[in-house]
């Protein structure tokens, strides 16, 4: 494992994952995974182990050919991931806590508040009414001052959570710059691509990943809005902990990382050919080099070669990368 790995690693768990679980997960991560009784003299003990274990931050491979087992480290957005589930989990529990307080003082909440000053409360908080998260969301998008980050699964169906109706012709009203990462089945619904060519031109950034397991805004890494549930924004927690929000941004930053950009239409094709631009369209459906030369019409020697013209062209060691260059220069849709 790389030291560049090792200090990624640190850079987005440090202060999020206890310090003490972290260096065992540093120590797994370095040796990149060890068979049991490895991992015993490695973490200092088998408790150590089923900790790592516990926080999901660690499993068992299948057994080898000898049946023994090597524990190996989860990825690092994986365990990224998992620390913040449980972290806004916590913040959740805290919060209803502080709600059922604040509800049985509600007589005299104004005045407790002036004693106790900026409570905790500003923190995180629970909205129940969804006409106050949309305009939630319209007030965080225009009030951003740099950056307006959204993840969202889906860009056109239900209530617009992540584009307001006013916002649907222009999709960022301020100079914040946009980058919004969906899933990546948006680009089939042809209202989701006006809404996401909208984004774009107005010089807003997408990115699309296979699937997105959460749904976040993120305005200047001060405040963050997260809906409760996927599927509907009946409830969301706006969060101003600057500790959680700043987990949430380099989660954002991890996601963004992974994505695929959006090409926009009108792209350019550079020196291609029509012939190559033709196969590079079938190679990144994923289509074999004979599969390929049946669709052109050409002889598989000739494939063969335009395929390895194409890698030149972009600068791609295989096929994953050929599928990324294409898409980040706009060659394919």
């Amino acid at each position: 494992m790389t030291r560049a790995t090792e200090v990624i690693a640190k850079q987005l768990l440090e202060g999020i994952v206890r310090e003490d679980l972290l260096t065992l997960y540093v120590r797994l991560l370095t040796a990149d995974g060890c068979q049991h009784d490895g991992a015993v003299e490695l973490l200092d003990g088998r408790q150590n182990i089923q900790r790592l274990i516990a926080a999901g931050m660690a499993t068992y491979g299948p057994s080898g050919p000898d049946s023994s087992h090597r524990l190996v480290p989860n990825p690092v957005d994986v365990v990224l991931q998992q620390a913040l589930t449980a972290l806004a989990r916590d913040v959740l529990a805290d919060h209803e806590r502080l709600f059922e307080g604040h509800r049985r003082m509600s007589h005299d909440l104004v005045s407790a508040a002036s004693v106790t000053g900026s409570s905790s409360d500003q923190l995180a908080r629970i909205v129940t009414d969804p006409d106050e998260i949309a305009e939630l969301a319209s007030i965080l998008k225009h009030s951003a001052g740099r950056e307006w980050l959204t993840v969202n699964q889906d860009v056109s169906h239900g209530p617009d959570f992540d584009l307001p109706d006013e916002a649907a012709s222009h999709a960022t009203a301020t100079e914040a710059k946009h980058r919004a990462i969906y899933q990546s089945n948006n680009v089939e619904d042809p209202a989701a691509r006006t809404k996401v060519e909208a984004i774009a031109q107005a010089g807003g950034e997408v990115r699309f990943l296979a699937r997105t397991v959460m749904r976040m805004k993120i305005a200047d890494e001060v405040v963050a809005l997260i809906p409760l549930m996927l599927s509907v924004s009946t409830s969301a927690l706006l969060i101003r902990s600057s500790v959680i929000v700043g987990a949430l941004r380099e989660y954002f930053e991890l996601l963004w990382e992974r994505a695929i950009p959006y090409a926009a239409p009108g792209r350019n094709t550079g020196d291609l050919t029509q012939e190559q631009l033709r196969i590079l369209q079938l190679l990144v459906q994923d289509l074999s080099d004979e599969a390929v030369s049946d669709q052109v019409g050409t002889s598989l020697s000739t494939v063969r070669r335009r395929v390895s013209e194409i890698r030149a062209f972009l600068g791609a060691e295989n096929r994953f990368q050929v599928g990324l260059e294409a898409v980040r220069r706009g060659l394919v849709g």
